[in-house]
């Protein structure tokens, strides 16, 4: 939301589809990357990984960062689980890249019209998004060391907190 709050940011850039020459690509940050392999953690919560700005760069250059966590290694790259959408100029159909189990799948998802909603909200209609939908197994090892990571954290919270306690009462018993 903070990339694209209104769900319309284009950027134009080369195809992925070399056939197709320049594109606008819609700005869907956390989608490239999507799957939980390659999430992280932050204060114990797992979150998606995100694609940087260089993501729509035109070549690819060495030490640049196309993703948060660097799984990402080239621009306009989709990792297993994510996708990639586009705007293609020549015919205004918005077109998807899918990249599931290791195999690349392009879709046509047809032609959006500006006065119904909003690109990302067309886009996700057409879209499927099976982990959102369904959640993560309990047994995902991604989503167990997050959960195990935070019950460790109360853990040490709750021991400080009555380490705290214990001191402010032998404050209150000072004459």
């Amino acid at each position: 939301m903070l990339a694209d709050p209104f769900g319309d940011r284009m950027i134009p850039g080369p195809s992925i589809r070399e056939e197709q020459g320049r594109v606008s690509y819609l700005v869907e940050v956390c989608d490239p990357p999507e799957s939980e392999e390659f999430a992280y953690t932050v204060n114990d919560v797992l979150v998606s990984d995100f694609i940087t700005p260089s993501f729509f760069d035109p070549v690819e250059v060495e030490g640049v960062r196309y993703s948060f966590t660097g799984a990402v290694k080239q621009p306009r790259q989709v990792l297993v689980g994510g996708y990639v959408s586009w705007r293609n100029q020549t015919n205004e159909h918005i077109e998807q890249l899918v990249v599931t189990n290791g195999e690349q799948e392009f879709r046509d998802l047809g032609v959006w019209h500006p006065s119904s909603r909003s690109v990302r909200e067309f886009v996700d209609s057409k879209t499927e998004h099976p982990q959102l939908d369904q959640g993560l197994s309990p047994q995902n090892k991604h989503l167990r060391s997050a959960i195990e990571a935070e019950q460790k954290n109360r853990q040490a919270r709750e021991q400080a907190a009555k380490l705290l306690r214990q001191e402010l009462q032998a404050l209150e018993t000072l004459p």
